[in-house]
C-alpha cells in the first residue's frame, strides 16, 4: 500500500488490526524509495520521500488513535 493510498484511507476510522496489517507492505515501499533516493539523489526524489514519510507518520498516528479507541471500547467505525 503506497503512502497515497494510506492517506486516502485515513478519512475513515479503521481498526488497529487493519492498520497494522499494512505496515510490512508500507515498510517495503519506503525501503525501496529510500534505496532509490540513495542511488539517484535528486531534489524531486527527496521531496517525494519527505511527503511519503509524512503519510507514514499520519498512518502511525492513526494506529495510535485506533488502539486508544479500542482500549476504551470504542471499536472501529468503518
Amino acid at each position: 500500500m503506497s503512502p497515497a493510498e494510506i492517506a486516502a484511507r485515513q478519512q475513515a476510522q479503521l481498526d488497529s488490526d487493519l492498520l497494522l496489517r499494512a505496515l510490512p507492505e508500507v515498510a517495503d515501499h519506503i525501503q525501496a524509495q529510500l534505496v532509490e533516493l540513495h542511488r539517484h539523489p535528486t531534489p524531486e526524489r527527496a521531496e517525494r520521500m519527505s511527503t511519503e514519510l509524512e503519510g507514514i507518520r499520519r498512518h502511525v498516528l492513526n494506529i495510535r488513535a485506533a488502539l486508544q479507541r479500542e482500549a476504551r471500547g470504542g471499536g472501529a467505525t468503518a
